[in-house]
């Protein structure tokens, strides 16, 4: 699966067509709009079209809706998959909680036949269908594996002239990487990713350096663990030589 994928990204890539399908979600527009403001302005740079989709809702939020009830949470997801597909287009999104939700909406539908069947049953109620034509993207995965860290090194004055020097701890999300069955990323890249970090480098910034414990890179703990004074004291002391704290939103 993850060959077909690539191969359609190298046929798009080769004909210049990179044209997505922009799914904000809740919290980029409501807590990070500049997020939304510097992905449209870096896309643009690249030549890369973002087409706005219209009527679009919550993803929804993968740990509140499937907690309650899955048929809910893929009918509402598979919704918003339908408005991309009805634009022809592969979806783009900047949210790790967003992207994890899409994408595991989308794999399961591709693959349950009777879900899609329940699906498609509440769907035709306003007259939408979910066929299964697109796919889900996050924009770090746009920019890492279609537009490359290669080019965008020849596009930036970072690293080369006038470096930003900040020291960052990176946080990468578990939505971005796990399951791993179904992201595009390379087994080794799971549990010791540091596609982030390569992006962030490329910039002038210095990052971790990959030695952070790895709950700090790419896991998430229940909100019982993360309040306990030793985990908080074991935070405080593994980030306090770092400048910023870099992270995917969630």
């Amino acid at each position: 699966m993850k060959k077909k994928r690539m191969k359609r990204r190298i046929n798009r890539m080769a004909s210049n067509d990179l044209k997505f399908a922009l799914f904000l979600g809740c919290v980029i527009p409501n807590r990070y709009p500049f997020i939304e403001r510097a992905t449209r302005a870096v896309l643009e740079k690249f030549r890369i079209e973002l087409v706005d989709m219209k009527g679009a809702s919550c993803c929804p939020a993968p740990g509140v809706f499937r907690g309650f009830d899955i048929d809910t949470w893929l009918v509402i997801g598979a919704r918003n998959i339908v408005i991309a597909e009805e634009l022809g287009l592969d979806i783009a999104l900047m949210c790790n909680g967003c992207y994890g939700s899409l994408l595991e909406v989308n794999h399961t539908l591709k693959h349950d036949k009777e879900k899609r069947r329940m699906v498609n049953e509440h769907l035709a109620k306003i007259g939408k269908q979910f066929r299964g034509t697109c796919e889900i993207r996050h924009i770090v995965d746009i920019m890492y594996n279609d537009i490359g860290p290669e080019k965008i090194r020849n596009r930036t004055k970072y690293g080369r002239k006038t470096p930003l020097n900040l020291n960052l701890a990176l946080h990468y999300g578990c939505h971005l990487t796990k399951p791993s069955e179904i992201r595009p990323w390379d087994p080794h890249q799971v549990e010791n990713p540091t596609f982030f970090d390569e992006l962030l480098e490329i910039s002038g910034c210095k990052t971790s350096e990959r030695d952070l414990i790895p709950v700090a890179r790419n896991i998430s703990l229940p909100v019982k663990v993360v309040n306990s004074p030793d985990f908080r004291s074991l935070l405080i002391k593994t980030f306090r030589p770092f400048s910023f704290f870099a992270s995917m939103t969630s």
